[in-house]
């Protein structure tokens, strides 16, 4: 059969697999030797084909037994049998519980707890995986947002779960994450799905979905790393947030050079790229402090706690948290000396003047793009600003990883008024996010405390405020564990829209909406003489109409109040630079709906790689009749909704939901304050505390 056959001018390979039985007492009669044959044969083919199998009587009983658990598989979430149990991930250093995996359990009526090495392959094969993974989800996440709410210093826990092939490829895989984070009211940024290499390198589905979840906010995490294709492509690919090395590993370190040579190896690539690193199967204190001494920042295993239920993970967190219960310490030969390299492995460095962050632009660049920083944080939008306002000093505070990479920026401003320096963190309105990003929470700390040295450095009364922190940004809450004093003020949550393959935009739209854009429509036919919707990019296009629309700005800023922000000769001027800068640099797009010749409403956005950011809009009072912002809203969504780069439609604003087109997500925002008087009148002693830990909390609430 491996010889070639010529058919029709081409050659053709025809492969084979063989099942032999043999007559025996077993097989005294035609079908049941038959019968032994065929059960080879599925073996061999299943075992790689191209080869023989002889039958075996226990392969038949294995085959029977197989079935016989299919069957009872398709039952088992219905009868309830199936019960989702929790291990905890731990910090290395503090031994506090950072995260929590979620691990499903079959607890069949007859044969006892099934292991799930057994159950979750034929899980997979039935298609009942799907299934299965969307309630461990739904479970998962209402459980932890139950935990967070109402376990002590647990506000941060994140819920990890694992994600199968079948799962990665299903259509509607972003509408069910979606919708288990909003029914469960748990943040995105706390939620993180595993998936194992193999799947990262599978096919361009798979990657265009795990590009919608982190769109979305989740984070990805690849397990049993070292263990599948071990392909380093897939990690320039998409932002993979931590790296699981397999147990297999972690188990041999303390006897094996070549496993402590690969485990070493791995925490240095994910540190390289600016992950975290998860060692799992962690037994021995012995592999815990090898661990630690390695910089591994996470581990998760036996020497902490088996999977356990969720009573008793409940019991497990209320003592560990009430001091009832001490988990075990990295235990090093020489404390200071590790202490010493620790501090050594980053440096924070401050750089002053526009100058002087522009040489190093290209790194501060990378940093921001590898952790999806939106584009209104980033240098580009920031030097408008500063060029406008002189009186502002720029502070530029960065951390740099040992390989003098940059892992952490803050762009910060400083300014003297009254006796008092100020320092701010820039927030144009609403329409930007304050720049304090990190690739790796090592680093958030490190950044933390680089800006409160700098703000402490100066001579007499000082002040801090950084505006528009997106939802649990980790500088921010390092920010509230070096700063006791800092107050945490809730801001209105920005609006986003969430795209999943196959949305439509009416779907977005609340039966009201449609309703009313239907009457806008029809009397646009009816009464205006023509009218058009049209896209614009380009520096002669948008140039061109520019100073129409800033008239429209001005004009319905006037009519709803008593002036615009646009008056202000300052403001006007950064508005004009940030629409020309991003148009020259073609990340700009501007909407307009013209009817009888004139511009009736108009929509700004930003073109951020997979996000679509309406940076401004207004309309035309004149055109109020035909409710023109909602006819081009819903214009531009329908353009985004057709334009496959796209997976997230972000409004940019934080106002009420009610006066949103459309929006299936909302981003929390807060603003963090503190001054020189808020500080304590003893030295702040370095270190964890419980107030420290309330204060992150607290953030992570806003």
């Amino acid at each position: 059969l491996n010889e070639p056959i010529a058919v029709a001018d081409r050659h053709v390979r025809v492969g084979g697999s063989v099942g032999v039985a043999i007559q025996c007492e077993d097989h005294d009669d035609v079908h049941s030797l038959l019968r032994g044959a065929d059960v080879a044969m599925y073996l061999a083919t299943h075992e790689g084909k191209g080869r023989s199998v002889f039958f075996e009587q226990r392969q038949y009983a294995e085959i029977v037994d197989r079935l016989e658990l299919k069957a009872d598989l398709e039952h088992a979430l219905a009868a309830n049998q199936l019960e989702v149990y929790f291990q905890p991930i731990i910090d290395t250093d503090s031994a506090v519980v950072r995260s929590v995996e979620a691990l499903v359990r079959w607890n069949h009526p007859l044969r006892g707890m099934i292991p799930p090495a057994i159950f979750i392959p034929l899980a997979e094969e039935t298609g009942e995986i799907n299934a299965i993974g969307q309630w461990v989800l739904n479970v998962t996440c209402r459980q932890v947002r139950a935990w967070q709410l109402t376990v002590p210093h647990c506000g941060e826990l994140r819920a990890s779960v694992n994600l199968s092939a079948r799962q990665l490829h299903d259509k509607d895989l972003l509408h069910i994450v979606t919708d288990a984070i909003r029914t469960s009211g748990l943040s995105p940024e706390y939620l993180m799905l595993e998936v194992t290499e193999s799947l990262l390198v599978a096919d361009s589905v798979s990657t265009r979905t795990l590009q919608q979840l982190t769109a979305l906010k989740v984070r990805i995490a690849v397990d049993d790393f070292g263990t599948g294709y071990s392909s380093l492509s897939y990690l320039h690919s998409f932002p993979v947030d931590t790296i699981k090395i397999d147990q297999s590993f972690v188990q041999k370190i303390e006897d094996s050079p070549t496993s402590l040579a690969l485990v070493r190896t791995v925490i240095d690539l994910a540190r390289a790229v600016g992950g975290t690193t998860v060692a799992e199967g962690v037994e021995t204190q012995g592999q815990l402090n090898i661990l630690s001494d390695l910089k591994c920042d996470l581990v998760q295993g036996y020497l902490y706690s088996r999977p356990v239920p969720a009573v008793e993970f409940t019991e497990f967190l209320t003592r560990r948290n009430e001091k009832e219960q001490f988990l075990p310490l990295p235990v090093r030969a020489a404390e200071s000396a590790s202490s010493a390299t620790s501090a050594g492995t980053r440096r924070v460095e401050i750089v002053r003047g526009n100058r002087n962050v522009e040489s190093v632009l290209p790194e501060l660049d990378d940093l921001h793009r590898t952790v999806g920083a939106p584009i209104s944080a980033r240098w580009r939008w920031m030097a408008s600003w500063f060029q406008l306002h002189p009186d502002a000093d720029l502070q530029c505070v960065l951390v740099r990883s040992h390989n003098g990479r940059i892992d952490a920026a803050a762009i910060l401003a400083r300014q003297r008024a009254g006796g008092e320096t100020r320092f701010f963190a820039l927030d144009h309105q609403m329409a930007n996010v304050a720049s304090l990003f990190a690739r790796n929470a090592p680093s958030a700390k490190e950044l933390a405390r680089g800006i409160a040295d700098l703000v402490r450095s100066v001579d007499g009364p000082w002040s801090l405020e950084v505006g528009q922190v997106a939802g649990a940004n980790e500088v921010a809450s390092a920010l509230a564990a070096q700063f006791p004093g800092l107050s945490i003020e809730e801001q209105l949550p920005v609006p986003q829209v969430i795209l999943r393959p196959g949305m439509t935009a009416d779907e977005l739209l609340s039966r009201g909406m449609r309703k009313q854009l239907r009457r806008a429509h029809g009397r646009l036919e009816h009464q205006a003489e023509n009218w058009e919707v049209r896209f614009h990019r380009g520096t002669g296009s948008i140039m061109a109409l520019l100073p129409e629309i800033e008239s429209v700005h001005i004009g319905r800023d006037h009519e709803r109040r008593n002036g615009s922000d646009l008056d202000d000769a300052l403001e006007r001027r950064f508005w004009q630079e940030t629409v020309v800068v991003h148009t020259y640099s073609d990340e700009l797009e501007l909407a307009t709906l013209v009817i009888d010749g004139s511009v009736a409403s108009y929509v700004i956005a930003l073109i951020d790689g997979p996000a679509y950011r309406v940076f401004d809009g207004r309309m035309n009072g004149a055109f109020s009749g035909y409710s023109p912002g909602r006819i081009l809203e819903a214009a531009t969504l329908e353009r985004v909704v057709s334009d496959k780069r796209f997976t997230t439609f972000d409004w940019m604003t934080g106002v009420a939901p009610e006066t949103i087109l459309a929006a299936n997500h909302w981003e929390s925002r807060c603003t963090l304050r503190t001054t020189s008087r808020d500080e304590p009148k003893k030295p702040l002693v370095r270190g964890r505390s419980t107030s420290m830990k309330t204060r992150s909390a607290d953030l992570v609430r806003a």
